[in-house]
């Protein structure tokens, strides 16, 4: 079996702030120190993490078919006793499995009725929420858990839209979380999101939403009736969740992760302003590190992304997840990995779609703005 972490890898991880260190001059301040220290200490833990990984290969399931090792096998069909036909899951799936971007734009039909929870606890259904008038822009976002990256970064980006300007006043957002309302509310209040009118947040506890317009779900997922019925070939949630965090069945996280230390500095000021307001907003909200103002003085308002700064907002957000995960994970284990995507209604007809391929990788934003502007 190879190893989840070769030991090259552990190296770069460890090397990556310490060569950035060098390409990247650091203003001698505390803030910036205090951002340097906890993305190593974020890349440490990970390479820990990996060697923990390693000696825990063993979880049921993973050794669970017949006592032959099918880590890295693919779906096969096998036949039931009564002789009808079943696939039993990929223990390497195939990332593109459940994305249905190359499928018909989805229907508001398909999602109309299934009932949702306001954040006052009131239960509605969805399809009240996208008004069936031509000239009225909705844009549906489904969330991931509350407790994800993906959820949290892309409520973050489109309160800075809208404070921009960049969606038009009559534009409508609605995200979608999957979660209970309580953890809707703890979320919708860690980001300010009932300070924007044009930013509706709603609960879906089961993920419905997302299972209704075909969302990935995420790595080595399988029916529940199925693992019901062969819990042998299920494995433990958080192995799931961890294994996409590390690119399993998630494309393109990796090159998101690096791209947050990295950074973008010509991507422009959008590629920017929402990763500052968002640290600033967590440093208010008490959440660690905590970043001031003076941390960006001298930086152009016009600056794209510099290195460091989207790592830091991620540390900043993981931290607080890590810490608050009872109340903002989803109960369910099967919706740790559940992907959503990002669909962009004129009146009922979807004029764009989106579906989220794994943890970090989701709708560019100024494309979406683009497809809101066109229509």
């Amino acid at each position: 079996n190879p190893s989840f972490c070769p030991s090259p890898l552990r190296y770069l991880l460890v090397l990556l702030p310490l060569g950035l260190a060098e390409v990247y001059s650091l203003r001698p301040s505390e803030e910036n120190l205090m951002m340097m220290v906890v993305n190593i200490l974020a890349l440490l833990s990970v390479i820990t993490s990996c060697d923990s990984f390693s000696a825990s290969r063993r979880l049921s399931g993973v050794h669970g078919f017949g006592g032959r090792n099918y880590l890295f096998c693919r779906s096969r069909v096998v036949k039931e006793t009564s002789g009808q036909d079943m696939h039993m899951p990929s223990l390497l799936a195939d990332s593109s499995e459940g994305i249905n971007e190359n499928e018909i734009a989805p229907k508001v039909a398909a999602i109309s009725d299934i009932s949702v929870r306001k954040l006052d606890g009131k239960t509605v259904e969805l399809g009240t929420l996208i008004p069936n008038q031509p000239d009225k822009t909705t844009i549906l976002v489904c969330l991931s858990h509350f407790g994800d990256f993906n959820a949290w970064e892309v409520a973050q980006q489109y309160t800075t839209a809208i404070s921009l300007g960049d969606l038009d006043s009559d534009c409508r957002v609605v995200l979608v979380g999957i979660g209970s309302a309580e953890s809707a509310k703890i979320f919708s209040d860690s980001l300010d999101l009932a300070l924007s009118d044009q930013i509706e947040l709603v609960a879906d506890e089961a993920g419905a939403v997302s299972k209704a317009l075909g969302c990935y779900r995420g790595f080595l997922a399988i029916d529940k009736s199925h693992s019901e019925r062969w819990p042998a070939t299920d494995i433990n949630p958080y192995f799931k969740l961890f294994a996409m965090i590390f690119g399993l069945g998630s494309p393109g996280t990796i090159s998101k992760v690096i791209y947050g230390y990295i950074g973008n500095e010509k991507g422009g000021m959008r590629s920017r302003k929402w990763v500052v307001d968002s640290l600033l907003l967590g440093s208010e909200k008490g959440r660690f590190p905590k970043i001031t103002e003076e941390a960006f003085d001298g930086i152009s308002d016009t600056s794209g992304l510099r290195p460091f700064e989207l790592a830091t907002l991620r540390a900043q957000t993981g931290i607080y997840i890590v810490l608050n995960w009872a109340k903002l994970g989803p109960k369910d284990g099967d919706l740790f990995t559940m992907m959503g995507g990002t669909f962009v209604f004129e009146g009922h007809d979807c004029v764009y779609n989106y579906y989220d391929k794994g943890i970090l990788t989701y709708a560019d934003m100024a494309e979406v703005v683009s497809v809101t502007k066109r229509n």
